[in-house]
């Protein structure tokens, strides 16, 4: 069994790779900013790919948010998770279910510190950074698969809660991408592929944004009225898609046909 102070001081190292990671985004960030370089780029005769580097610039301090306000909204859940379940006699902690969860959180957090390297949108790989913050948002789904059947079942459903609510976050996400692209390109005559990409993109932070915002607030308040809603709202989609699949009608199976 692992001791209470290897346990606690183990914990200290979230927080170092949390450090790390902001720091290397607010460096990125805040150094395109100050350069002064950036300003030529909306002056009479710029180049277009010197323009999108402007543009880029928006992109990154968006992103920048994103990051700060997701990484800080992980790390004070994983702070409460702990504290709920590993904290004075504990089933999980009992049932030595505490390295699984604790090295489950170190590779999400070292997925984290990738995510502030991408954030740089003049390296020229423009969806890398929405590409790893699904993958961040949905890696709770391997976790909960992992501890299935498996020690505290209280902290399964707990995890699996979170799960279904990043998945519902990722899915609205995605689909303002979508539809901010379908928008630019046929109302606003965007033809651009990369600029409807920004575009997509940024919209696509309003929804990662407000729930991470919600949920720091909820954590500090003790209320989760928000998650509760995401649930509710993916279990409904997935009991419709279950029935569709069953060929079931809205109010359950239909009888035989005489």
């Amino acid at each position: 069994m692992i001791s209470e102070g290897l346990r606690k001081n183990a914990f200290w190292l979230y927080g170092v790779i949390v450090g790390l990671a902001i720091k290397h985004a607010l460096e990125t960030v805040i150094g395109h900013m100050l350069d002064p370089s950036v300003h030529i780029y909306l002056q009479p005769g710029v180049t277009l790919t010197k323009r999108l580097a402007y543009l880029d610039g928006g992109t990154e301090v968006v992103r920048l948010a994103v990051f700060l306000f997701t990484i800080i909204q992980f790390y004070l859940g994983s702070v409460w998770f702990f504290d709920k379940f590993y904290e004075g006699e504990s089933v999980a902690y009992e049932n030595n279910e505490y390295a699984t969860d604790f090295l489950f959180g170190l590779a999400h957090f070292l997925f984290f510190f990738g995510w502030a390297l991408s954030i740089n949108t003049h390296s020229g790989y423009l969806r890398v950074f929405p590409i790893l913050a699904i993958i961040i948002l949905l890696y709770d789904s391997v976790w909960c698969r992992a501890c299935k059947g498996r020690g505290n079942q209280q902290r399964y459903f707990e995890i699996r809660k979170w799960t279904l609510v990043n998945v519902g976050v990722v899915g609205l996400a995605v689909l303002t991408y979508l539809l901010a692209i379908h928008i630019a390109k046929n109302y606003f005559d965007v033809q651009r592929s990369p600029i409807r990409h920004r575009i997509g993109e940024v919209a696509a932070s309003v929804p990662i944004l407000a729930f991470s915002v919600v949920d720091i607030v909820g954590m500090i308040i003790g209320k989760q009225i928000i998650a509760d809603l995401v649930i509710k709202a993916a279990k409904g989609v997935y009991e419709w898609i279950a029935r569709r699949l069953r060929g079931e009608g809205p109010d359950g199976p239909q009888p035989p046909q005489g």
